[in-house]
């Protein structure tokens, strides 16, 4: 069977842009033809190396305030959020049906995947074929997919964006297929960016690697890793295979590797680090976003060097953060200006925002060296890994590594797991959607039920979201009996619902 992404290459126009048949015409113009010489207005089509810088910044920056600080952040106990948005903070779950729902579950079709649908397109036409620039492509829509489908479960995979072609009601896919597609897929990405000439890539208009193809392949090979990983409990004799091949390949291996979006020092929002907005209300008053107790008393209790960079004191100098799940009445007796929020670096203008950042890898690895799926000496690699962690934030690690305990892998294969779940738990940083995938994956750091009368409890019976649910708006309307097929196959739209890959517990 056909993956969304080839059927493009054999038929332009093909494959992965929104399902909404409403949705098929790119969006109006945004702010950054503000930048090109030509009057937009005179264009007869937009060039694709203009498409392909908005889809590599609408892929890192999409929805951030949704996906990261209000879903992922309280999701992996690393931040809180206020008014309607504490609601997921407490396991509820009426909100992601509704608007919150349809805003994470389009915008991901929308302003990605409908950007790499015309790039891939254009680059597919008779004559003007380019493989190189439709692997990139390829690559950047599987970053957006496995979002979707990390987060929902089953999701439009294979029919996703075939309105053109009368498929107006795209079938919802298992998640186990579409990883074993993105999987293979990644391979072959590789393969072509491997053996790519940079010229016929995006000189000057790749705003991720500046046009390196060297760094692109290890980025690629880097996401196959950590989707192998993200499977190998459910299906080992399939990923443990994936694993070892990847481990052959070049990887990210330190921070000039990193996946990022450069900002800027400037006043304009769509230059400066999102995250930056968030400084903007804090000097004005507003505290809508605290940083989470469990996340600063572990940064304190362990002398973490990077509590500095990702946690600020309060006004009396006290590193002091907001339980995660507090009731409305609860929470009513916390002062949240007393309580700390992100570190001043992590909320500086030109901040970057990383996809995947070399860390990342470097504690896979160790994870694959421990369990003997590759690699040797585990304790070294996660030791490379804290070492890439901290100096993403400006920090030496040579005294951390030399004297906290934490810094040396011991005890039981388990209890070494927990420890390197537990220092990617606070890597992942600011990139919080992946810290809770990572968390239901491994099931580190531990996040007791919730029994205290003062914590809600919710719709889980106080146990950590497995998913979010399928919105009921537009997409149950449009699509509702491909929806219900999904919801029966995974037994049920509930937030408790564990997706296919989350079966460690």
């Amino acid at each position: 069977m056909k993956n969304t992404i080839n059927n493009i290459k054999t038929a332009a126009g093909k494959g992965i842009i929104i399902f909404f048949a409403l949705l098929l015409s790119l969006s109006a113009c945004n702010e950054r033809f503000e930048e090109m010489n030509t009057n937009p207005n005179n264009l007869t089509e937009i060039p694709d190396d203009f498409l392909f810088a908005s889809l590599v910044r609408n892929t890192v920056r999409d929805n951030l305030d949704r996906w990261q600080q209000d879903i992922g952040a309280q999701y992996a106990h690393q931040g809180i959020s206020n008014a309607w948005q504490k609601s997921l903070d407490q396991y509820l779950d009426s909100h992601q049906q509704g608007d919150l729902g349809e805003m994470l579950f389009e915008s991901s079709y929308r302003n990605c995947i409908k950007y790499a649908n015309e790039i891939i397109a254009i680059n597919s036409e008779e004559g003007n074929t380019n493989e190189l620039k439709i692997a990139m492509t390829k690559a950047l829509a599987i970053v957006s997919f496995a979002k979707l489908t990390d987060n929902f479960g089953d999701v439009p995979y294979f029919e996703a964006g075939m309105g053109k072609y009368e498929i107006l009601l795209p079938k919802y896919d298992e998640q186990n297929v579409i990883y074993a597609d993105m999987v293979d897929q990644l391979a072959e990405i590789y393969t072509t960016i491997s053996n790519g000439d940079p010229a016929n890539a995006y000189p000057g208009q790749d705003p991720l690697f500046d046009n390196n193809l060297e760094k692109w392949g290890r980025f690629v090979n880097s996401l196959r890793l950590r989707l192998a990983m993200r499977a190998r409990f459910v299906e080992p004799g399939k990923y443990n295979a994936v694993i070892a091949d990847c481990l052959t390949k070049p990887l990210m291996e330190d921070n000039s590797h990193n996946a990022s979006l450069q900002h800027w020092d400037s006043e304009r929002g769509e230059l400066y680090n999102p995250w930056h907005n968030f400084k903007i209300e804090y000097d004005n008053g507003s505290y809508r976003y605290n940083v989470s107790t469990g996340l600063v008393d572990w940064l304190v209790i362990n002398e973490d060097p990077r509590l500095t960079a990702l946690v600020a004191p309060n006004k009396d100098g006290e590193y002091k953060g907001l339980p995660n799940g507090l009731t409305d009445q609860a929470v009513g007796e916390f002062t949240r200006s007393n309580l700390s929020v992100p570190g001043d670096l992590m909320l500086e203008r030109d901040q970057p925002l990383d996809i995947m950042t070399a860390s990342e890898i470097w504690f896979l690895r160790a994870e694959a060296a421990l369990f003997n799926l590759g690699g040797t000496d585990a304790n070294a690699l996660y030791q490379r890994g804290i070492e890439e962690s901290m100096e993403r934030w400006e920090i030496d690690a040579s005294d951390y590594i030399a004297t906290s305990p934490l810094a040396t892998l011991n005890g039981t294969t388990e209890e070494q797991f927990e420890q390197i779940g537990e220092q990617m738990w606070v890597a992942f940083i600011p990139n919080h959607i992946e810290a809770w995938a990572n968390m239901r994956r491994t099931g580190y750091p531990v996040i007791a039920r919730r029994t205290n009368p003062l914590l809600s409890q919710g719709v889980t019976d106080g146990y950590l979201p497995k998913r979010l649910k399928y919105p009921y708006t537009v997409e149950k309307t449009l699509n509702g009996d491909n929806m219900q097929i999904a919801i029966d196959r995974m037994g049920g739209d509930t937030i408790d619902n564990p997706v296919w890959w989350d079966v460690r517990d």
